[in-house]
C-alpha cells in the first residue's frame, strides 16, 4: 500500500511543477494581453491628443491669418492716397478722399433732417388742412418711434464718437 501511496504522491509531486508552469504561462499570456490592450488605449489617447493639438494649431493659425488680413486692410484703408504727380488726378483723389469722410454726416443730414423733416412737414400741413389744432398735430406727429430714432442719432454722434476719441 505504501508503494502505491508513494507512487501516487511521487507522480503528483513531479506533475505539480508542470501544472504550475502551465498555470503561470496562462497568467503571463493574460497579463500580456491586458498590457497590450492598455498599450492600444494609450496609443489611441496619444493620437487623439495629437489630433486635437493639430486642430487647435490650425485654428490658431487661421485666426492669426484672419487678424493679419484685417490689419492689412485697415492699414491700407487708413493710408493716404499716394500722389501720382499728375496735378488733376491728385486733386481728384484728394477730393474723393475728403468726400469719403463726409458720407455719413451727409447721409444723416439728408435722410434724418431734410427728407424725414419734409415728410413730417407734409403730414403737419395735411393735418392742419383737416382742421387739427397745431399743438394737437405736433403731439400726434411726434411718435415713440421718432423719439427712439432721435436718441439713437444723438447717441451715435455724441456718445459713441466721444467714447471712441477718449480711447485714443
Amino acid at each position: 500500500m505504501m508503494e502505491i501511496f508513494s507512487f501516487i504522491t511521487g507522480g503528483l509531486f513531479r506533475l505539480a511543477p508542470e501544472i504550475m508552469k502551465v498555470w503561470d504561462r496562462a497568467n503571463e499570456r493574460k497579463h500580456e494581453l491586458e498590457m497590450l490592450g492598455r498599450q492600444v488605449e494609450a496609443d489611441k489617447a496619444r493620437s487623439d491628443a495629437r489630433f486635437q493639438l493639430a486642430e487647435l494649431e490650425g485654428k490658431v493659425h487661421l485666426s492669426v491669418a484672419e487678424l493679419q488680413a484685417m490689419m492689412t486692410a485697415h492699414q491700407q484703408q487708413a493710408a493716404p492716397i499716394a500722389r501720382t504727380g499728375i496735378r488733376w488726378i491728385d486733386g481728384l483723389n484728394g477730393f474723393m478722399e475728403g468726400l469719403s469722410k463726409s458720407v455719413r454726416p451727409v447721409l444723416t443730414y439728408w435722410y434724418c433732417v431734410a427728407a424725414y423733416g419734409a415728410y413730417k412737414l407734409v403730414l403737419y400741413r395735411q393735418m392742419l388742412a383737416q382742421d387739427f389744432a397745431w399743438d394737437e398735430a405736433v403731439l400726434q406727429l411726434w411718435t415713440p418711434q421718432d423719439h427712439q430714432v432721435m436718441w439713437s442719432i444723438i447717441g451715435f454722434w455724441f456718445v459713441d464718437r466721444a467714447l471712441k476719441h477718449m480711447g485714443r
